[in-house]
Order: C-alpha cells, then sequence, then structure tokens
C-alpha cells in the first residue's frame, strides 16, 4: 500500500530515529495528500506533552518541519492513528469517492482534493473536494471498508459564514 510505503520511508529515515529518540511518547495521529502533489506525503505526530504535532514530509526524501499547533477544539482527544487497521489504501479512497461523487454529483467537476487519514473512533479518510461550481464536498470514508460513512456539500460562501 502506498501508504505503509510512504510512512516507511519516514520512520524508517534516520531524520525521524534521531527525533523519536527525544519523543518516545509521540504516536502518528494523521497523513496528509493533496491533489497539487500526488506523490506528496506529510505524517503528522501529535505530541502530547505540548499539544502540538510534528510534521515529517516525504517526496522522495524526508524532510522534518517545525512543531505546530494543533488546530482542534479545546476539550478533543486527538487519537492514535493505527496503520494496521486501515485496509483501504489512498488511491482506492480516492477513486471510490470520485465515482460516488460522479454518480451524485454529475454536473460538479472536481478541481482539486486533499485527503486526512486520522482516526475518529475508528481510522478513516476525510477527503474534502473543490468543486468548479465553488462547492466544498467533504466526504468521511472507513478506511477498513472504504464505505462511506458521512457527506457534507456546502458552498463556499457557507464556508466563509462559519
Amino acid at each position: 500500500m502506498l501508504i505503509t510505503e510512504k510512512l516507511g520511508k519516514v520512520t524508517q529515515s534516520s531524520i525521524y530515529r534521531k527525533w523519536k529518540q527525544g519523543n518516545s511518547d509521540a504516536f502518528l495521529a494523521h497523513l496528509f495528500f493533496s491533489s497539487d502533489d500526488p506523490g506528496h506525503m506529510n505524517a503528522g505526530f501529535y505530541l502530547p506533552k505540548t499539544d502540538r504535532m510534528k510534521v515529517f514530509s516525504v517526496n522522495g526524501d524526508v524532510q522534518e518541519h517545525a512543531d505546530e499547533e494543533i488546530l482542534k477544539q479545546p476539550d478533543a482527544v486527538v487519537e492514535r492513528l493505527e496503520i494496521g487497521s486501515v485496509r483501504v489504501d489512498i488511491e482506492q479512497a480516492i477513486s471510490g469517492a470520485a465515482a460516488h461523487l460522479q454518480e451524485k454529483y454529475p454536473q460538479e467537476h472536481l478541481l482539486k482534493h486533499f485527503v486526512i487519514l486520522q482516526s475518529i473512533g475508528s481510522p478513516l479518510y476525510n477527503l474534502t473536494q473543490f468543486t468548479s461550481s465553488l462547492h466544498i464536498i467533504n466526504l468521511r470514508i472507513d478506511a477498513a471498508t472504504g464505505e462511506i460513512i458521512s457527506e457534507k456539500r456546502f458552498s463556499m460562501k457557507e464556508f466563509q459564514q462559519k
């Protein structure tokens, strides 16, 4: 699977191993992909002591980024992403979502998307798509079965008002 291959590049890199020695309590929280650069992946590791995220990116070489603030509600819990529970690879999730959206919204033309593999109760793909009609379509896809768990469609104007 592409996700395990890319994540393996991160976790086997010397830069990650050196960082992990001083951050043994950190755990994988998400993987991020974008249609802007399909070969690129960001792996986010949650740092419980600081409530921040360490991101490593891989697109050939592995790069370490500065710790980042987390966009979450104050009482939200960051869950560990268990890659062993993921049975549907990113390509399958994206192609299944594209087929679903083509069937349900044939008038929509997808411009770009981004995907976050994360755990909210269980591993899921959180896929956000932007369309030429200025709509945002968000699908949550079960990462074990490929089943669409939830779907939301709204205009960018509505999104700006939130």
